[in-house]
């Protein structure tokens, strides 16, 4: 994947948060600046200081800074950047982490999260994490090769898991991460969006179908099968906002009713009767959830004012208000 000729800016970034996976970046940070780490794998790793691990982790005597006197062992810290300037050896939007193959100097992958010659890269599959975007929605996947957990949930093998959250935990054979997104604001997300959608239209590949970033803010609304942010939606009778899976990144229709009173009420109670008869019917949008902002069980009960929430699939009825 060629870089894109604009600037790039940091769209995700994946910080060592446990003092072996600390120990390990460290190692990577003395190959960068010492010249041996590959070009390739030099453009991910960014030096941001340093700082102290555990008193009592026993690292390599080679990655320690500082007084042998010291209480605790001081290493190079940072982070594992990912942008659209980022060069990817595979074609599209899309990365490899892992510790590749010996006789290539790329070593056929992305992100290097340990020295393939050390302990902890040993553990590690040549291609053991693959990071995208859906072509769709715009939401970034990540899938497991092999063993690793996402929040302390096992991932499972080659099924991809959406980052739904702003911040999520990585576990990969002993090595803890934090993978966070760059972009927090809408100013960014705007710069983002430009630049993005700059570079597919380069690279000749189609834009998501989506209006949305597939970026997970903070203030996001999050459903048991949706992520979405309220805004500007679509229709007359309800507002109809795009958001994504938290699971799969599939895009999705998120219909807001607004229920004030009883008597609107009523009309939220016979739509809600009519898409859970026909739910499944041929030529029936998919309905994955009926919720309210309430969080109640019932998506009709509590204390007025309310609204529901129908997660459907995104359908071709939306594309006409584009």
């Amino acid at each position: 994947m060629d870089a894109i000729t604009i600037p790039g800016m940091d769209i995700i970034r994946i910080h060592p948060t446990n003092d072996v996976a600390k120990e390990c970046f460290n190692e990577l940070i003395a190959q960068k600046l010492d010249g041996t780490l590959n070009k390739h794998h030099r453009q991910f790793v960014v030096h941001s200081g340093t700082g102290i691990l555990d008193k009592d982790f026993q690292p390599s005597p080679s990655a320690v800074h500082g007084s042998e006197n010291e209480d605790s062992p001081r290493v190079d810290l940072g982070y594992f950047r990912i942008g659209l300037d980022t060069q990817s050896f595979q074609a599209g939007i899309r990365w490899v982490v892992g510790k590749g193959v010996n006789n290539r100097g790329d070593r056929r992958v992305d992100i290097l999260l340990a020295d393939p010659n050390s302990i902890q890269g040993s553990f590690l599959k040549q291609s053991h994490l693959f990071l995208h975007m859906h072509l769709q929605s715009g939401a970034w996947i990540l899938r497991a090769s092999g063993p690793a957990e996402l929040d302390d949930e096992v991932m499972p093998i080659i099924i991809g898991r959406c980052l739904h959250k702003p911040r999520t935990d990585l576990k990969v054979c002993g090595l803890r991460f934090r993978i966070e997104f760059a972009i927090e604001d809408g100013e960014d997300e705007k710069i983002y969006l430009s630049n993005r959608n700059k570079w597919m239209r380069a690279h000749g590949v189609p834009l998501p179908t989506s209006k949305g970033s597939g970026i997970p803010f903070t203030n996001d609304t999050k459903l048991e099968s949706a992520v979405f942010r309220t805004g500007l939606g679509y229709g007359s009778y309800g507002i109809v906002f795009e958001g994504f899976s938290p699971v799969t990144g599939s895009p999705l229709a998120i219909k807001r009713i607004g229920v004030k009173d009883r008597q609107a009420r009523a009309p939220a109670a016979n739509e809600i009767k009519a898409l859970e008869k026909l739910n499944g019917t041929t030529g029936i949008i998919k309905v994955h959830q009926i919720a309210n902002s309430l969080g109640r069980a019932s998506p009709l009960s509590g204390d007025f004012p309310y609204d529901v929430y129908i997660v459907q699939d995104l359908g071709t009825n939306l594309k006409q208000y584009e």
